[in-house]
């Protein structure tokens, strides 16, 4: 990415134009265009899937062939997704390493402490070895007794008739017949970028589906939140991930597609059926999925 940037700035300042000049131009902000320039791709880590249409657009303004760029940016975005992949593996890696030292600690620490003499448990063990000799001599006492009753012949009484009758049998209330209706999905009005879902019960299992239909780029949030669960990345066509959370009321589920156009999204295993104006974009569009009661 720096030899593009490289390029990208020797031929703005060959047409003598600043940076200001071609952010009016072409309406993309300074900054990023500076960093276009110099091949920072940090800069754009979380809007990977634009940065292609920077370039191409930027090279259009400066009257350049984007087509000798295509395979080399390509190249540069795809070895810096793998960077961000890697650096995640070994921050969590590291976190379950911290996590296993403390538990270590914390395991010798026990076991030290259970060499101490517990002198409360052998009170209680006396405790109850004299209770185990009262209660022997009392059965000792008592037993004989229990014997000699057991020879006296024991009273009859009328046997009655319990069998219940088919009336009495317990019918299935229409609660426990009635069956969970399905999920919805409604389009909030005048909002084709937010959808409602009802017909849920609490803590239940709400999975969002996503098949790719081609290569782009995604970023999941939770109630406005960026989560690693699944991984920000760049999604080949055919592959598919899923977002499974327990439903509770007002939990907001937002998915960032680079590109929407040709990617099926599915509730529970149905088909969401996005307005037109949003299941064509080929660019940066987030999709809102929000938990409401009835």
């Amino acid at each position: 990415m720096k030899e593009i940037g490289a390029t990208l700035r020797k031929r703005r300042e060959e047409l003598g134009y600043t940076l200001e000049e071609m952010s009016n131009k072409t309406r993309i902000s300074v900054a990023q265009l500076n960093a276009l320039e110099e091949g920072d791709l940090e800069f754009f880590k979380d809007d990977l899937s634009y940065v292609r249409y920077f370039v191409r657009f930027y090279c259009q303004a400066l009257y350049l062939d984007f087509e000798p760029m295509r395979d080399q940016l390509s190249q540069d975005l795809e070895q810096f997704t793998q960077t961000l992949s890697i650096k995640a593996i070994q921050e969590r890696e590291q976190m379950q390493s911290s996590i296993e030292k403390k538990i270590s600690r914390a395991s010798g620490t026990i076991k030290k402490e259970k060499k101490k003499i517990d002198y409360s448990l052998i009170s209680l063990l006396a405790v109850i070895a004299v209770m185990v000799v009262c209660l022997g001599v009392v059965l000792f006492r008592a037993v004989p007794q229990w014997l000699s009753s057991d020879n006296e012949p024991e009273p009859s009484f009328p046997v009655a008739d319990v069998t219940p009758q088919p009336s009495e049998e317990a019918e299935p209330t229409p609660e426990i017949l009635q069956e969970s209706s399905p999920l919805t999905v409604t389009m909030v009005q005048g909002d084709p970028s937010t959808y409602e879902i009802r017909g849920w019960r609490e803590q239940e299992s709400i999975t969002l589906r996503v098949t790719f239909g081609q290569d782009t780029w995604i970023r999941v949030y939770e109630n406005d939140v960026a989560t690693d669960n699944p991984a920000s990345a760049t999604y080949h066509a055919n592959e598919s991930i899923e977002i499974t959370r327990s439903a509770v009321s007002d939990l907001k589920l937002t998915i960032h597609f680079g590109i929407v156009l040709n990617n099926v999204i599915e509730l529970n295993g149905q088909q969401v059926e996005l307005d037109p104006s949003v299941a064509s974009q080929t660019r940066g569009q987030r999709i809102n999925f929000v938990l409401k009661g009835d």
